[in-house]
């Protein structure tokens, strides 16, 4: 949902906000309200008299302590979607933990954002496409970043940097199959996935590929190959 950015409460957003300069764009996740004001539904960080319509998760572009963009995702929205998660005003819940807002940040890939743990690199909520194309425009194309490939019959793991492809890793996808006409993968328990709906997560020394299921709603890891990177240049791979 794409609110006014204007509609956006700014005071005293960015006081734990850690930057070089105010005047850069900045990705920030922050709880607040989607409210009722005079007809129009509009965002608050807290709120006096209004009437809420809903909680939940800000995300945005902040420039000179405003909004200069703004995506709302709603807790009733999850609660639709039968999500496990549950954004509070001192929290999120999910993955039947608590994370505190400065402990998530924005995962970019060339087709989507997400919503990850800093220490554990766990999955939290995958954001829409006008978030993803939002967050685009604060980053550089050529970032630093994992794709899946099909080379020789084979699922591969990809990183590319500045444009250039510097490893390619395949994929042990264990019993699961793939059939490279389909581009489907079956898994042990007969369930089918399209490889365009995968994606890669890297961890501290493994990239995991991930699919999301409806039935259960979960996230479920259908191969896994090493990282030959360290930690610290993970990193780099997410927006802080």
């Amino acid at each position: 949902m794409y609110m006014n950015v204007e509609a956006v409460e700014n005071e005293q957003f960015l006081e734990n906000n850690e930057s070089d300069s105010d005047s850069e764009l900045k990705i920030t996740l922050k709880f607040g309200y989607l409210v009722n004001l005079d007809g129009d539904e509009v965002l608050r960080l807290k709120v006096n008299d209004e009437k809420i319509i809903d909680s939940g998760l800000i995300a945005g572009l902040t420039q000179n302590n405003n909004f200069v963009d703004a995506q709302f995702f709603g807790n009733k929205k999850m609660k639709e979607s039968k999500k496990d998660i549950i954004f509070e005003k001192s929290c999120v819940k999910a993955n039947g933990k608590e994370y505190d807002y400065n402990e998530i940040i924005v995962q970019m890939t060339p087709h989507e954002a997400v919503v990850i743990s800093k220490k554990e690199n766990e999955f939290i909520v995958k954001l829409n496409e006008e978030a993803h194309d939002m967050f685009s425009s604060v980053i550089d194309n050529d970032i630093n970043t994992y794709i899946i490939s099909v080379i020789n019959s084979k699922i591969c793991a990809c990183y590319i940097s500045d444009g250039e492809v510097v490893w390619v890793n395949s994929i042990d996808i264990d019993k699961n199959t793939f059939n490279e006409e389909t581009s489907l993968i079956e898994t042990v328990d007969n369930k089918t996935f399209n490889l365009e709906d995968c994606y890669l997560r890297a961890c501290l020394n493994k990239i995991y590929l991930h699919v999301d299921d409806n039935e259960p709603l979960r996230t479920l890891i259908l191969g896994v190959t090493d990282s030959p990177f360290e930690e610290k240049e993970l990193k780099q791979n997410y927006i802080v």
